[in-house]
């Protein structure tokens, strides 16, 4: 493919922080980092040419880390009442973050490049797993964050993704027997989503030991 490290830009990308209390000092703060973050979101979505933007996902790490740490310190959609305490040009940044981040996400699981040119969906699924693009844990992330507003979106994305790369589905099911297990482990209400992500995170951060 014509991605490659050759033509990685040399750019720091903004990392999204959590969002503070509508009174805290640290709001204006906020509101600065997050228009960086939201021009950093920009270029990766309208100024990249395909080629660049995933030369930028392949191979900068930043990208993803961007990218991830709205998933990671997003406001979960059981408290997104709270976001209308804070004044409009706050909510108005914080959605327009939210939309941006997701057409990043589209932008990574589509195999079509431009009105001329696809990529096999063979290759995404190795380009997304391989490259850990995108993982399990991700995958949940987005359905945690984006499921209410785009559920047929959604829907197909994963279809999608669990079709052409069946280790996504490998991983799935691993994840479901480890927490079934610790689930009767642990003591009741334990098993809260958090634990659960963490686990998940944890699992696919242990060393791969099938060669052992």
């Amino acid at each position: 493919m014509f991605w490659s490290a050759k033509h990685v830009e040399s750019k720091v990308l903004t990392l999204y922080q959590h969002i503070p209390p509508p009174t805290s000092p640290d709001l204006h703060a906020w509101k600065q980092r997050a228009q960086l973050y939201i021009e950093d979101l920009e270029w990766l979505t309208l100024k990249l040419p395909q080629y660049k933007f995933w030369s930028q996902a392949v191979h900068d790490p930043g990208c993803i880390k961007c990218i991830l740490s709205f998933l990671q310190n997003a406001i979960p959609v059981y408290l997104l009442s709270e976001l209308e305490s804070y004044e409009e040009g706050v909510r108005k940044t914080y959605c327009q973050i939210k939309t941006l981040v997701f057409t990043v996400i589209r932008k990574l699981t589509c195999c079509e490049l431009s009105e001329n040119e696809m990529m096999s969906e063979e290759y995404l699924g190795d380009l997304l797993y391989n490259n850990k693009l995108i993982s399990l844990s991700t995958l949940i992330d987005i359905c945690a964050l984006y499921s209410h507003k785009y559920p047929e979106h959604i829907t197909a994305m994963l279809d999608n993704l669990f079709r052409i790369e069946p280790r996504y589905m490998l991983d799935l099911e691993n994840f479901v027997h480890e927490v079934f297990e610790n689930c009767f482990e642990l003591p009741r209400g334990a098993c809260s989503v958090a634990n659960l992500t963490y686990s998940l995170r944890r699992m696919e951060s242990a060393p791969d030991t099938s060669h052992v």
